[in-house]
């Protein structure tokens, strides 16, 4: 039992450095309101901000990125089990192509 436990302790420090090392660090301006918010969030869960908002951000972009919105065109690009599937003209082809070459500058 205690091998399991320093197993999932090494895992979760191994999981949370590859978080950490995959951090960048952004100037960010924000308003006065939400500055309270953050900072009051942070008090009450004991979390640092800079951690508390990284989380923040990534849960809301998460959920953005799945709320755009598809837009079937009138090209088919593939079949699945018989129906027919059309290109996206919405914003999600745009948003994925631009995504893919800020990664790649990233990565440099």
């Amino acid at each position: 039992m205690p091998n399991r436990s320093v197993e999932q302790l090494i895992s979760k420090i191994k999981s949370r450095g590859d978080e950490l090392s995959a951090r960048e660090t952004i100037n960010l301006s924000i308003n006065a309101d939400d500055l309270v918010r953050i900072k009051a969030l942070s008090e009450l869960y004991k979390l640092p901000i800079e951690e508390l908002s990284a989380y923040l951000m990534s849960e809301i972009l998460q959920q953005i990125e799945s709320k755009i919105p598809y837009i079937a065109g009138s090209n088919v690009i593939r079949v699945e089990d018989g129906e027919p599937i059309y290109e996206d003209i919405g914003d999600t082809p745009a948003y994925l192509e631009l995504k893919r070459k800020i990664e790649m500058v990233l990565k440099g």
